[in-house]
């Protein structure tokens, strides 16, 4: 893929990261990382090596994405993993009618665009209790532009704010990963739909893109 390297957006979580002064010492530091031979990688190249885990994840996949939230303990970069999860897999949808996919809006966290991939953080809206199995959908389109368009549809069962009042409604967080290497285009466009506020005051769906030449 020609000339993606830029970042769409910078994980937020990483701006709340805090270095003490009388050690070498980074709480909650946020990064995506590849885990090979027991190492965990960033896509810089830096090399982290669990000292504490204090996740009930006991186990890693070799070659696996991962978010990460952890406290670097010293320069070697030693850390205390308190938060991983596996960026899971998109593969595109098939060819499917626009009036059949489900438009439910997230809560979008970030995105970081790398040579290689794609990784996306944000919420959904569930209803407390809910059993529905809440899907994302993906569909990747490029057109004599040669801009590559990815969508996504969150398949929610409309368990949002437009049709429910808060106290009834929970969020859970989802990490993804596109992998873009079989795409050769000049420039990424990434559509999703959000919730917001209206001039009266009320909830509807509405679509943003993030794009990157």
């Amino acid at each position: 893929m020609k000339k993606l390297l830029l970042i769409l957006a910078l994980f937020p979580l990483l701006m709340t990261s805090c270095i003490k002064e009388d050690t070498y010492y980074v709480e909650n530091y946020p990064d995506v990382v590849t885990v090979y031979e027991g190492k965990f990688i960033n896509d810089s190249g830096a090399s982290f090596t669990v000292k504490e885990n204090n996740t009930h994840v006991t186990s890693f996949t070799e070659k696996q994405r991962y978010y990460m939230v952890c406290d670097i303990l010293d320069r070697d970069l030693n850390i205390r993993l308190k938060e991983i999860d596996p960026m899971l897999a998109l593969a595109p949808l098939p060819a499917t009618p626009d009036e059949q996919l489900p438009q439910d809006p997230v809560i979008f966290k970030g995105n970081r665009l790398t040579p290689y991939t794609l990784d996306l953080i944000f919420d959904i809206y569930k209803a407390k209790g809910s059993t529905y199995e809440h899907k994302i959908l993906c569909r990747y389109e490029k057109g004599k532009d040669n801009i590559l368009r990815i969508t996504l549809y969150h398949d929610g069962n409309n368990e949002h704010l437009g049709t429910m009042t808060a106290d009834l409604l929970e969020t859970e967080h989802r990490f993804y990963t596109i992998d873009i290497r079989d795409f050769a285009c000049d420039g990424l466009t990434l559509t999703y739909n959000v919730l917001v506020k209206n001039a009266k005051g009320e909830y509807e769906i509405e679509t943003h893109t993030a794009s990157s030449y």
